[in-house]
Parts: C-alpha cells; structure tokens; sequence
C-alpha cells in the first residue's frame, strides 16, 4: 500500500509532464558540456582541426573570427555538424588569403533537443602573434 501511496504522485507528475511536451526537465547544474580542442597556432596552407567535444548527436554550431588585411574583423561561418558517437564535431578550416598574423577566435555552441551549451570561446594564434 506504501508502494501505491508513492507510485501514484510519481505517475501523476510524469503524465503532466508528458501532456506538456516536457519529456525532461534541465537545470543550469546540468548544461551539454562542451570542450573545445583546437591547434594554439595555425599556419597558411594547412587544414587546421577544431573539435568541439560533446554528447553523441548534439548539433554543433562554430565560427572563426580574425582580422583581414584591411583591419576588418571578420567571422568565417562554419557549417552545422552533428556530434558523432562519440561526441565529436570536427572542421578543417584552412587560413583563407586575406587573413592578417595574429590572434583568431573560434566561436562555438552546442545544442540538443532541450537546450544549448552556451557560446564556447577559444583564441589561436595565426601563424605569429605579437
């Protein structure tokens, strides 16, 4: 009858929550986590890797910011990758022509079904900072 007694308001709640959409519930104490690995220095004509290190199947979002030739600060775009198995989401970005030496940034995000990560910053050098 114990048994019973709690089954019920457990059962009670879940219907709720299902009835709502809310198939699980998050809190800021459990956030997507997110690492990122990338190279401290980049040089012109390789394919640098940037790995965002996550939950298998969350969707990762990620940008690199440098400065041009010009002093204009510009975001390279990366396309949406879907972690792997092993929670993994990986680019291979080349320094494009127009970047000028020094420090870069890499921008990323990582989202599921239920919520996201938050932005996920990391500065790199290209090829020599000052």
């Amino acid at each position: 009858m114990k048994l019973l007694r709690l089954f019920i308001p457990v059962f009670a709640i879940w219907v709720a929550q299902v009835a709502c959409g809310v198939a699980k519930s998050y809190s800021d104490t459990t956030p997507i986590p997110g690492e990122v690995q990338i190279p401290n220095v980049v040089l012109r004509g390789d394919k640098n890797s940037f790995v965002i290190v996550t939950e298998a199947k969350a969707t990762c979002y990620a940008a690199i910011g440098f400065w041009d030739k010009n002093d204009h600060w510009v975001f390279d775009e990366l396309p949406n990758k879907k972690a792997d198995d092993a929670g993994q989401c990986e680019w291979k970005w080349e320094v494009p022509s127009n970047a000028k030496d020094g420090p870069g940034e890499f921008r990323g995000t990582v989202e599921n079904d239920k919520q996201s990560s938050g932005l996920i910053p990391k500065n790199f050098c290209i090829e020599q900072c000052p």
